[in-house]
């Protein structure tokens, strides 16, 4: 299995960006703090700062980089991790993120829906939806708009990412394992 340390994979993301040696040191930072929050699945490394990431915890990385980068914050992250590391069925074994990270792979197009609802007087309410080829899952889809019908949302707003652009500078640095 191919590992990267965090300074690996910040410079990967780095020159997928075209980004400069300060904002290097903050992606680095950024990932650690991502492993301090848990949000990231570490494999031990030499030192005390030297984790490293099989690829879809370099993926995961990736996606989170992304959303700080645009202003959304720990809480959604954390909701995140939890969806992407759900499962279709108890009969799966691999994770919803896993299977979307393999539709990247196979050049099929799959984005991530970020949904927002509030409810009239009360707490906000996040929905996770990876979306392609192999992953659409209409029951999900279904479920989230009855869920806002249901519970009189006053307000809906959906995000979606480009996980192929996220990604593909990942994958194609850890090879096509």
């Amino acid at each position: 299995m191919i590992t990267k340390t965090f300074t690996e994979l910040a410079s990967i993301l780095a020159e997928a960006d075209g980004l400069s040696a300060d904002e290097h040191s903050t992606l680095v930072r950024r990932i650690r703090i991502f492993d301090a929050k848990n949000l990231l699945p570490t494999l031990p490394g030499e030192g005390s700062k030297a984790g490293r990431l099989d690829l879809e915890g370099a993926a995961k990385a990736a996606v989170f980089v992304c959303l700080v980068d645009h202003g959304f914050d720990a809480e959604l992250l954390r909701a995140l991790r939890v969806r992407m590391d759900a499962k279709h069925s108890f009969q799966e074994i691999e994770t919803r993120f896993a299977k979307a990270i393999a539709t990247v792979q196979s050049k099929k197009a799959v984005s991530l829906t970020i949904s927002f609802l509030r409810k009239r007087g009360g707490e906000p309410w996040l929905g996770f939806t990876f979306e392609g080829s192999d992953l659409r899952n209409e029951r999900v889809e279904r479920a989230l708009d009855l869920h806002a019908d249901a519970h009189g949302v006053s307000s809906k707003v959906r995000t979606t990412l480009d996980l192929n652009a996220v990604l593909e500078p990942v994958i194609s640095a850890y090879g096509a394992e």
